[in-house]
């Protein structure tokens, strides 16, 4: 047996505060209902911000003092340079999820309609 009835609740807004476009590791896609969007970005600016963290904490740890045996001078270089290209990345995408924020920013979404109490509402039901 199924019952139906119709829903006659009124429409409700959710407000969305414009403050939540700025926060990075895609916040503001999450706000904007783009779960997808907002995993992409929360994953890769995740990997460059702690790739960048990670190398200076080594480096900071391996040579406390800042002087670097020229043995070393090469390979620490290298870290170097990947640590600011990575931690550049950072800056380029977390800029890049605030501008896509915006873009798709709405002031309120509509909410579902939620039953109310001694109101109409759709219902769904079987029996085997």
């Amino acid at each position: 047996m199924v019952i139906i009835a119709a829903c006659a609740a009124p429409r409700r807004y959710q407000p969305h505060p414009y403050a939540f476009n700025f926060v990075p590791f895609g916040v503001g896609q999450l706000e904007n209902a783009q779960p997808g969007k907002a995993l992409a970005f929360a994953l890769v600016e995740a990997a460059t911000a702690g790739t960048s963290a990670a190398i200076w904490i080594h480096l900071e740890q391996r040579y406390p003092e800042g002087v670097v045996p020229p043995a070393d001078a090469g390979h620490v270089r290298t870290l170097q340079q990947t640590e600011i290209v990575t931690g550049a990345a950072f800056f380029g995408v977390a800029a890049w999820g605030v501008i896509d924020a915006i873009t798709h920013w709405h002031p309120r979404v509509e909410v579902a309609p939620a039953p109310i109490a001694g109101g109409a509402g759709v219902a769904a039901s079987w029996r085997f």
